[in-house]
Parts: C-alpha cells; sequence; structure tokens
C-alpha cells in the first residue's frame, strides 16, 4: 500500500497473472517436446513423433494436455500445484549437484556462459534449500504420490532400456 498505493493490489495481481500464464506457456511449449524426443528416441510409440504442418508435435501435445486435464480434475482444486512441486525440488537439488560434480571433474572446460555467484548459490542449494524443503512437503500426500510415480517412471525406463537392442 506504502509503494504502489491504492492500485498495489491490482499491480500485484496482474505480475502473479502474467507469472501464471508464462509458466503454463513453458509448460505447454516443454513438456510435448520431451515426449517427442522420448519416441524418437525409441522410449514411446512412434506415433507420437507426429507433427502437424507448423512443426508442433500434435499426439504429444494431446497427451499432455489430456494428462493435465486428468490431474486437475481428479486432485482436490486447492492442491493439484503440489504434485510438480514435490518433484521439482529434488530435481533441481540434482541438476545443481551434477553441476558442482562437473566443475571439480572438470575444471577447464569452456563454459561459454558465467554466472555471478552461480557455484555458490549452487552449493547453498544442494546443502540448506532442497532438501529441507523437499522435506518439509514430505508429510503431503502429493509428495507421497510424486515419490511413487517417480519410482514407477525408474523402473518403466529400466524396463524400456532393457527391451532396446
Amino acid at each position: 500500500m506504502l509503494v504502489f498505493g491504492n492500485y498495489g493490489r491490482q499491480f500485484i495481481l496482474l505480475i502473479s497473472v502474467v507469472g501464471v500464464l508464462s509458466t503454463i506457456n513453458a509448460g505447454l511449449m516443454l513438456t510435448p517436446r520431451i515426449l517427442f524426443s522420448m519416441a524418437r528416441d525409441g522410449l514411446l510409440p512412434q506415433r507420437v513423433t507426429t507433427v502437424n504442418k507448423g512443426g508442433t508435435p500434435a499426439v504429444a501435445l494431446f497427451i499432455c494436455s489430456f494428462a493435465s486435464v486428468i490431474l486437475v480434475l481428479s486432485a482436490r482444486s486447492s492442491r493439484w500445484w503440489l504434485l510438480p512441486r514435490s518433484s521439482s525440488w529434488p530435481t533441481i537439488s540434482r541438476s545443481f549437484a551434477a553441476l558442482l560434480v562437473l566443475r571439480r571433474k572438470e575444471p577447464d572446460l569452456a563454459r561459454p556462459y558465467k554466472a555471478c555467484l552461480s557455484v555458490d548459490h549452487a552449493v547453498r542449494f544442494v546443502r540448506f534449500g532442497g532438501f529441507s524443503h523437499w522435506l518439509s512437503d514430505w508429510r503431503s500426500e502429493h509428495s507421497l504420490f510424486t515419490v511413487i510415480l517417480i519410482l514407477l517412471s525408474y523402473a518403466a525406463a529400466l524396463l524400456i532400456t532393457r527391451r532396446k537392442p
């Protein structure tokens, strides 16, 4: 109220709407392409590699859209967003840990992009941020469901990759 006056609430709401729409757009652009790549590598049926005239992986987009609708309709409306949250923290932590291992094993590797304090931030996140945040979410039934889903996905990936020549 002090910074933006009477329009503070509307300003924050506008920023929130733009952020949510950006996140939805990123998910709609990224996720179908992951399925497309998996199908191209033989991990999913070849039909998932079908693209439309504009180059959009149409079948993969349909699968992602259908799965999203099922997820939203099956979860309680106030908590459906917890599923990706409970799986993102371990994933981000592993990514930062991989960055630290790569920097230690390959110190002279060319790094075209440099970020201020990136290693320091990665260390802090792996030590404190990701793991403790994930543990605080552990009590949620969504976290348990996510862990089960990750384990089933891993088992399926092992079965699929063992069948490939």
